[in-house]
C-alpha cells in the first residue's frame, strides 16, 4: 500500500510531523510512504529512512509546474493521502491526482467536500499538542481508535553535510554548550499561543542546567514576543 503524507507550512509545524513516517511505518511495514513538503522544508525529511519519496509544493506554484506534480501523483497511484494540514488547493490537486482515500482535518467548509476520510480537529482553538493532532490523523488511517500507545518523538536524520553545517553555527556563534535549545515564542497564528512568561520560564530554567544552552531566532513576526520575553528574563 502506497500513501503519501503532506505538510507544506512551516518548518516547525513539519518536524512536528515527522513521528507521523516512523509511526506508520511501524505499524505497517510494507508501507510505501511519500511525503509532500514545502520547497524550504525537504533538508528536515530528505535523509528520513522511513520515507521512500519527497515531493514539493507551493501554493504560489506555476500553473506549469502543479501539472507536473498532478500527473507525477497520479502516475504513482497513491491509495492514500493524510493532510497533517488542510490546504483547500493541494485537496482539490489531490483530487485531481485521483487519489481515492484523503484524510485529514475538518477545518474549512470546503473541507467537508474535498476529504472523504476527514476528522473533526480545530487545531487553533485545541489545547491538545500539535504532534498529537498528527498522530490521532495517521491513528485514523491506521484504524487505531485514538493515541493508546507509546508515539515516537520528533527525530531529525541529519546528511554529513548538514552535521558539518551544525559545526559551522557553533563555530560562528561560540557555543559551548553540549546541547543547544531554540526559543521559538509564539506560533504565527496556526495554534494556541503561550503567554510570554512561560517561553521565558523555559528559558531561565535552561539557563540553570548545566550543559544547556538556548537561542531564538529574529523574525519580523516574532520580535513583539521576543521584547516581551526578553524584559521577563531580564527582570529575573
Amino acid at each position: 500500500m502506497k500513501v503519501l503524507v503532506t505538510r507544506t507550512d512551516r518548518l516547525g509545524d513539519l518536524l512536528l510531523s515527522v513521528p507521523v513516517f516512523e509511526y506508520l511505518k511501524s505499524a505497517q511495514p510494507d508501507l510505501e510512504i511519500h511525503a509532500l513538503v514545502a520547497p524550504s522544508a525537504v533538508p528536515l525529511v530528505e535523509n528520513n529512512p522511513h520515507l521512500t519519496g519527497i515531493w514539493t509544493w507551493t501554493e504560489n506554484g506555476s500553473a506549469d509546474s502543479l501539472e507536473t506534480l498532478t500527473d507525477g501523483l497520479r502516475g504513482e497511484h497513491f491509495d492514500a493521502a493524510i493532510m497533517l494540514q488542510y490546504r483547500r488547493e493541494l485537496a482539490q490537486l489531490l483530487r485531481r491526482a485521483k487519489i481515492g482515500l484523503r484524510y485529514g482535518p475538518w477545518s474549512r467548509f470546503s473541507s467537508w467536500f474535498l476529504l472523504n476520510r476527514g476528522s473533526r480537529q480545530a487545531r487553533s482553538h485545541s489545547e491538545l499538542h500539535e504532534m498529537d493532532q498528527n498522530l490521532r490523523l495517521a491513528g485514523k488511517f491506521l484504524g487505531e481508535s485514538g493515541p493508546e500507545v507509546d508515539f515516537p518523538q520528533p527525530t531529525l536524520y541529519l546528511t554529513p553535510g548538514q552535521r558539518d553545517l551544525g559545526q559551522e553555527f557553533r563555530a560562528e556563534y561560540q557555543v559551548q554548550e553540549d546541547k543547544i535549545v531554540f526559543l521559538h515564542p509564539g506560533s504565527g497564528g496556526s495554534a494556541l499561543d503561550w503567554n510570554p512568561n512561560r517561553f521565558a520560564g523555559v528559558a531561565n530554567s535552561l539557563t540553570g542546567i548545566e550543559g544547556f544552552g538556548f537561542l531564538s531566532p529574529e523574525l519580523p513576526w516574532m520580535m513583539p514576543w521576543l521584547k516581551r520575553c526578553r524584559k521577563i528574563l531580564i527582570s529575573r
